[in-house]
């Protein structure tokens, strides 16, 4: 949903960005986003983002706690003068409250990443509109990417619970 090569709108991309670091704005008119970004450790972080002006981690914890250093690692491969190339660095931990296991509430442990929710992200995705007759991809994948975050990743019910 970030990616404004699928959606063809910058919107939830700037939606994520504003709960992470306020009311900064951030150009995000030359985007590049990886998946599953491999570092030279071989450690993968869950999306890399690069602007002209950024750099942009993001690590995606559903249901899974955070592996030994993780974090701490994310940020010194990301942090290094080749990787950086004199952009500003943005970390984004994105998890639903639920996952009770993430030290959220202990900046130290977070190593710079700030910590942005789903309920959030989808309090915010609610009031993207897209219009139908121009986009009506970006509009049923929005509509299908909150209702599969509501009624399975942030529901309180049990997550191996399957209605039929």
């Amino acid at each position: 949903m970030i990616n404004p090569e699928y959606t063809g709108s910058t919107e939830p991309l700037t939606a994520l960005l504003k709960l992470a670091v306020g009311t900064e704005q951030i150009d995000i008119s030359d985007v590049s986003i990886f998946r599953e970004y491999t570092f030279e450790d071989q450690r993968r972080i869950d999306f890399l983002i690069e602007t002209g002006d950024y750099l942009i981690g993001i690590e995606n914890k559903i249901w899974s706690d955070l592996q030994d250093r993780q974090l701490e690692d994310y940020k010194a491969q990301l942090s290094s003068p080749k990787v950086l190339n004199g952009r500003q660095l943005i970390l984004i931990l994105l998890y639903p409250k639920r996952n009770s296991s993430l030290p959220t509430n202990s900046p130290e442990h977070l190593h710079s990443f700030l910590p942005v929710t789903y309920e959030d992200l989808i309090d915010e995705f609610k009031k993207i509109r897209f219009s139908i007759f121009e986009n009506l991809r970006a509009t049923v994948m929005m509509e299908d990417f909150i209702l599969h975050m509501e009624e399975y990743i942030m529901a309180e019910s049990n997550k191996s619970t399957v209605n039929l």
